[in-house]
């Protein structure tokens, strides 16, 4: 979807934007993907792999919108002035106004996750699943496989995109939470009986006949 956006992609000067001219790029798509598939199974690893670490996508071109581009920090003055003047033909009060910004900002970065956590509670939700039993198994189970589609279907149909992994996350970091929880009572018993002796009876005190 990115040669929407650029004036100058092929498609663009070849195809004006309508049904018509997209169900012929659909087609062509289709073909290519039929006609390549390693390609294409390259491009949705490299777009997964994004989430984790952005910088592995960095050259491709239309390779998805960054985290820095949605950030309530960041701001355009340049685009700003041009979308002000637009709409301020139609529309009344479109004068700007920050309020909060730094604030949101801050709430941004510290609420985001890094490429370190996501692969943890990727992780541990895959060892969850195969560990777990019961109940929890199955909500592991939902909410890992449901950031799973969330993270696969842009990929698969479109591009890498830093907004398409906002929900996908939350998705994820429930089910790593529940996969934590059944790992541990599992670990601190085999913790307890690796520090425990093994027949305690068999140990007396000093000087005990």
């Amino acid at each position: 979807m990115g040669y929407v956006w650029d004036l100058s992609s092929t498609p663009r000067r070849n195809f004006a934007l309508g049904p018509k001219t997209g169900a012929k790029l659909g087609e062509f798509a289709k073909r290519a993907i039929l006609h390549q598939p390693l390609d294409y199974l390259e491009a949705v690893i490299i777009d997964l792999a994004t989430y984790i670490d952005p910088a592995i996508n960095s050259k491709r071109p239309y390779g998805g919108q960054s985290r820095e581009l949605l950030s309530f920090g960041w701001r355009d003055l340049s685009v700003e002035r041009a979308v002000v003047q637009k709409k301020s033909i139609s529309y009344r009060g479109t004068k700007v106004r920050l309020h909060g910004r730094g604030m949101l900002a801050f709430y941004q970065n510290v609420s985001h996750l890094s490429g370190l956590t996501i692969g943890a509670v990727l992780f541990f939700s895959i060892v969850g699943g195969v560990k777990a039993s019961g109940p929890i198994r199955l909500g592991i189970a939902l909410f890992g496989l449901s950031a799973c589609g969330l993270y696969l279907l842009p990929v698969l149909t479109l591009s890498y995109n830093f907004r398409y992994g906002i929900p996908a996350e939350s998705f994820l970091v429930v089910s790593g939470v529940l996969a934590a929880v059944s790992i541990w009572p599992r670990a601190t018993a085999l913790q307890n009986s690796c520090t425990q002796p093994d027949n305690p009876r068999s140990i007396q005190p000093p000087g005990a006949a």
